[in-house]
């Protein structure tokens, strides 16, 4: 049962540490193209403090479909906001 927990434990702290490389990636990019959080949150049709956390890396969970719209709205690919390794 120990061994179950570890690996819990493990992949939860993997799966934090990918939400924040992918937070700092999209604020890296909106930065790029001098957005304030308001302005990307228009684009991709939610609220600033959605963003705010995103980028914090405290959004819940990243799906396919939200992570597809950041990236249709930066003009890049999905896998440009995702951790190189």
């Amino acid at each position: 049962m120990a061994k179950h927990h570890n690996d819990v434990a493990k992949y939860h702290s993997m799966y934090q540490n990918i939400k924040q490389l992918v937070g700092k990636n999209i604020k890296q990019r909106r930065h790029d193209l001098n957005w304030t959080q308001q302005m990307l949150a228009e684009k991709v049709n939610c609220d600033r403090s959605v963003i705010a956390r995103v980028e914090n890396g405290d959004r819940a969970s990243f799906d396919v479909e939200s992570l597809s719209r950041y990236a249709e709205v930066f003009g890049c690919k999905l896998t440009e906001l995702l951790p190189e390794d």
